[in-house]
């Protein structure tokens, strides 16, 4: 397995892996989603990363620009979204997408990422509930709004709401 930045040409495959991992009820949200960030100038600056297997796109994960009230100054970034082929889930392919990322975003000098998604999944990737980060709407199920400092003590007496890209600032997406 390969982990590549996506070009464009992969946006097809990238819209199909996130339809294929999602139940039919949210893939084509999602897929839809991630097309718009990839396009959304308001996302950069941007990392997105597929995983490629014998020339097929198994994964995609992408981070995209975010601000912190208050922190501006703060390089920061969100999560979302993370696909994998469901043939190919349970393989550590999330885990080696969100690694690579979270490295690149590290030797490119982002300090803090956020994710909202299963706690039991991301905490695994160093992601915590430990911060006092606000989501940008009200959600569901707070205990899966979760930040990881890429930069030793980037959290410490952070306080504030974060805002994303637009294509991600929407209610239904929180």
């Amino acid at each position: 397995m390969q982990i590549r930045t996506s070009t464009t040409d992969d946006s097809e495959a990238i819209r199909n892996v996130h339809l294929d991992a999602f139940s039919t009820a949210e893939g084509p949200e999602v897929a839809e989603l991630a097309l718009k960030l990839l396009q959304d100038p308001t996302a950069e600056p941007k990392l997105s990363l597929v995983a490629e297997e014998h020339g097929k796109l198994i994964g995609h994960v992408l981070f995209t620009a975010a601000t912190i009230a208050n922190h501006e100054q703060l390089a920061t970034q969100i999560m979302a979204p993370l696909a994998v082929a469901p043939e190919q889930q349970c393989k550590g392919i999330g885990t080696r997408l969100i690694e690579t990322g979270l490295q690149g975003l590290r030797d490119n000098g982002t300090q803090i990422v956020l994710v909202y998604g299963d706690p039991n999944y991301y905490s695994r990737t160093g992601f915590s509930t430990e911060h006092h980060i606000a989501a940008p709407y009200a959600l569901e199920h707070p205990h899966g709004w979760m930040a990881q400092a890429l930069v030793a003590g980037a959290l410490t007496n952070i306080e504030g709401k974060l805002s994303c890209a637009d294509a991600l600032s929407t209610p239904e997406h929180w």
